[in-house]
């Protein structure tokens, strides 16, 4: 995405708006609340994610695959559409997320909360699952081909 301005709206106390996708990446490096941020469509494949705070958040169509996750905090977050192929997460908190068309094929999760998560066409194929919560999630049509 480079320069182009990203509208990243800010939810939290701060009202904080970020407007560059730089802007968006020093926030994440900083670990700086991103509760109930607006960062669709942004590129963040390839990062490293720890510890962030990220309840609520739009995600929708972004691309983080290849990007490894840990101990963050998505739950009730819309990833809609979002690239996670090829990631790993690792204590991943997505309860109650929005997960519909998400591609997580060849995606390792390790002890995730996918409670009451919305996966419907998700495709899953060749994902690893360990240890990973499922309980009351929608799986209608998502594809978990060679999955385990």
């Amino acid at each position: 995405m480079g320069t182009e301005e990203v509208a990243v709206q800010q939810m939290s106390d701060e009202g904080k708006v970020l407007k560059s996708q730089e802007q968006v990446l020093d926030a994440l490096r900083k670990h700086e609340d991103l509760t109930g941020a607006d960062l669709s469509g942004l590129d963040l494949a390839g990062m490293k994610l720890a510890g962030l705070k990220m309840a609520g958040a739009k995600l929708s169509a972004v691309d983080i695959s290849g990007s490894m996750i840990a101990g963050v905090d998505l739950s009730q977050a819309d990833l809609a559409g979002a690239d996670l192929s090829g990631a790993k997460l690792m204590g991943v908190n997505l309860a109650q997320a929005v997960l519909r068309k998400v591609k997580l094929v060849g995606a390792r999760l390790m002890g995730v909360n996918l409670g009451q998560t919305d996966l419907a066409n998700a495709d899953l194929t060749g994902a690893s699952l360990l240890g990973t919560n499922l309980e009351g999630g929608n799986l209608r049509e998502a594809n978990l081909t060679s999955s385990k």
